[in-house]
């Protein structure tokens, strides 16, 4: 969640710019609740984003369960860690509305808070209810109250672009290097769920490494949505500008290299089935062959990298559920 403000263009440049825009702006017509369930339906449909957090949470759960040697199990805490993580990516989103007001009226001036179908007012209510229900889940639930502050901390500082604004909204690569750990703490935030849910909890070193191998798909993903071939490059910051375009299909191709190669060291200790082995293999495959012909054949078409890469991400993600749950059960522990 980098936010989509264009580097380059300063504050006041972007004010009056936003005269010709203007004129477009409309009162809403819509009562409240009309406009919160347009904006997230529009900007974080509630069901698939659910799901993914449901996906997100478990998938790392399960796989400490397994490596522990013990059964997979859905209680309270952990439906309320994966509803944090749900309402945590959510205050992210509104972030991200926040953050870029200003520059969406000029570069994004047809959606919805820019147009005015939807109050920054409106984000604003939502996101105290969001951080409320977050507080609560926490405080009274999980039993993981430390790890969430300090997710939500930082959210606040990415959300104060850590009160570096005028360095961190200009540049793409430091907006990636500040922001993108906060993965790796909702993996921790994770953890420290299971962890208060097994008192007799010892940490091992190849915890960390886990905690890489589901930080690593979202980082693949981040690098390779922002890619242009060179005659399709413009003032628009992307990280084939930055690198160039070569070198910056390069970077997710090592990130999704280095993914697999630790997620099978994982499985085969684990014994996974070959089924769910060889499904990841062709995944992996596929998709770095897309990156190769990017690289051979530089073009608006070949660039659109981002949709292989959420089919590799789709494909962990469900397959890993799948082979975790179905082959090892589930107990259900919500009384």
């Amino acid at each position: 969640m980098l936010g989509n403000c264009q580097p380059g263009l300063s504050l006041a440049k972007l004010r009056g710019m936003h005269h010709e825009s203007q004129a477009s702006t409309s009162a809403p017509t819509r009562a409240l609740p009309a406009r919160l369930a347009l904006y997230l339906g529009e900007m974080y449909p509630p069901v698939p984003s659910l799901l993914i957090s449901l996906f997100s949470f478990y998938n790392l759960y399960f796989f400490v369960a397994v490596l522990r040697g013990e059964s997979l199990g859905v209680n309270r805490a952990s439906l309320a860690g994966a509803f944090t993580i749900f309402l945590f990516l959510l205050f992210l989103r509104i972030s991200d509305e926040l953050k870029d007001a200003e520059s969406d009226k000029v570069l994004f001036p047809h959606r919805l808070v820019p147009s005015g179908q939807v109050l920054l007012s409106d984000l604003k209510l939502l996101m105290g209810l969001t951080i409320a229900l977050m507080l609560g889940l926490n405080l009274f639930v999980t039993g993981a109250l430390w790890a969430f502050l300090i997710l939500f901390g930082f959210g606040l500082l990415m959300l104060n672009y850590f009160f570096l604004r005028g360095l961190i909204s200009k540049s793409l690569l430091l907006a990636l290097i500040s922001h993108n750990p906060s993965v790796l703490l909702m993996n921790l935030y994770i953890l420290a769920v299971y962890v208060a849910g097994h008192p007799n909890f010892h940490w091992r070193s190849e915890y960390l490494p886990l905690l890489l191998i589901f930080w690593l798909p979202g980082l693949a993903w981040e690098l390779s949505r922002k890619l242009k071939a060179p005659q399709d490059e413009n003032e628009y910051e992307t990280y084939s500008r930055i690198f160039g375009y070569r070198l910056g299909a390069f970077l997710p191709m090592l990130v999704i290299s280095l993914h697999y190669c630790l997620l099978m060291s994982f499985i085969l200790r684990a014994a996974f089935s070959p089924w769910f082995v060889l499904g990841m293999t062709l995944a992996v495959v596929v998709v770095l062959s897309f990156f190769f012909l990017f690289i051979l054949r530089p073009s608006s078409k070949t660039a659109r990298l981002k949709p292989f890469m959420e089919g590799y991400m789709l494909i962990n993600a469900l397959g890993l559920l799948l082979e975790l749950v179905v082959r090892r059960g589930l107990i259900w522990q919500i009384l």
